[in-house]
């Protein structure tokens, strides 16, 4: 399968990278800047920005093979590596990628769609737990979460037929894979401390790709809180 990835060179992106190769996928990689070393055996880096309609269709028309499958991993750039330093990215640089991948996805005749969120947007707010919802939302993290909240309402309100799926890990860590444990779309009885690691939350993202279990067809149109 040739998985079009958006995201790619990030912490969480860059494991989905991995785990989709190991699985036999091939990859096209829309990344800003080309990385200076050679690009690993079956991902092909196409230069642009996914807020820009072209680079994305440029994405399309530059891969080596017709793309099967869209996986969307971006994450807000920071000033520093603290979640709470005041953002560099664009206020909507995942909901306009998201408009730009719909249509383009609509124009190739795409299906499938992943796209990594956050617990506490969406449904999931009501049901986090206040403090830690208040965190979120009332500082710099904010500004994601309300571009993470625009990208759901974007593919929520779509009437393309994409089936999409959005991903809403709990708090992320570095740690090893683990078993995942799903609390649907409004995230309840998610723990207070609940953690997720970035390498389980790849392999949840591919094995949606793949279809595991028949996991992907079950989840088109939803967004779901995991946790480990």
């Amino acid at each position: 399968m040739q998985v079009l990835l958006i995201g790619s060179t990030g912490r969480t992106g860059a494991i989905i990278l991995q785990q989709l190769l190991a699985q036999t996928h091939t990859i096209t990689a829309l990344v800003r800047k080309t990385p200076t070393t050679p690009a690993p055996s079956g991902v092909t880096y196409v230069e642009g920005s996914p807020m820009n309609l072209p680079d994305v269709q440029k994405s399309i028309s530059q891969s080596p093979n017709p793309i099967d499958a869209v996986v969307i991993a971006l994450a807000s750039s920071r000033e520093t590596d603290s979640p709470f330093s005041k953002p560099t990215s664009p206020a909507d640089l995942m909901a306009k990628t998201a408009e730009n991948v719909l249509a383009v996805m609509g124009e190739q005749g795409i299906q499938r769609l992943v796209v990594l969120s956050s617990v506490g947007t969406g449904s999931s707010k009501a049901h986090t737990f206040w403090p830690v919802r208040h965190l979120l939302w009332k500082s710099n993290i904010g500004v994601a979460m309300k571009d993470h909240e625009n990208v759901e309402t974007i593919l929520r309100s779509s009437s393309s037929g994409i089936k999409w799926t959005i991903v809403k890990p709990v708090m992320l860590s570095d740690g090893p894979e683990k078993t995942v444990k799903s609390f649907g779309e409004d995230g309840k009885g998610v723990g207070i401390t609940a953690s997720c690691s970035r390498a389980t939350v790849a392999r949840y993202m591919v094995n949606l790709i793949d279809g595991e279990n028949g996991m992907g067809e079950a989840l088109v149109g939803k967004a779901v809180v995991i946790s480990e």
